[in-house]
């Protein structure tokens, strides 16, 4: 554990030791074919979108580690907002910018709240150490002493 500020919680990055069967752990089985088999006993989630699914991956993956990242909301919406945008732009020339801020931020903020009610579960079953919290600007000022920590 570390920083901990729920309101400034934008994703998560996961760690799993891999094993058989069930459809979270055939899909991690298709996704590390062909790879180094030291390397894919790891799987490395690094997306805001496995918020919504903190408690599915625990269950599947008992071993997990979860690394959270905290980073100010004004930056995760204008990052998932401007990549929403660019998506959406493939595939339509009608983009209304208000209507995809609105989106992302209800999906946002329904998101950290879930995931926020799953670690408290979480930690009441005694599975908090399972979880670091990391600034995510001070990953990115200093990698390998936040790493060390």
């Amino acid at each position: 554990g570390g920083d901990n500020s729920s309101s400034s919680s934008s994703s998560t990055v996961v760690e799993a030791k891999e094993e058989e069967g069930g459809s979270a752990k055939e899909q991690r089985k298709d996704e590390t074919k062909g790879n180094d088999p030291q390397r894919s006993r790891q799987w490395l989630l690094k997306t805001p979108q496995y918020l919504i699914m903190l408690g599915e991956l625990i269950m599947e993956y008992p071993d997990a580690e979860i690394i959270w990242t905290h980073r100010p909301p004004k930056d995760v919406l204008a990052s998932l907002s401007a990549i929403s945008t660019k998506l959406m732009g493939v595939v339509t020339d009608e983009i209304d910018p208000k209507n995809i801020c609105k989106n992302v931020f209800v999906n946002t903020t329904s998101a950290i709240a879930k995931a926020m009610a799953t670690r408290k579960a979480l930690e009441r079953m005694g599975l908090g150490k399972r979880f670091c919290d990391v600034q995510f600007d001070r990953l990115c000022a200093q990698p390998m002493a936040t790493v060390r920590r």
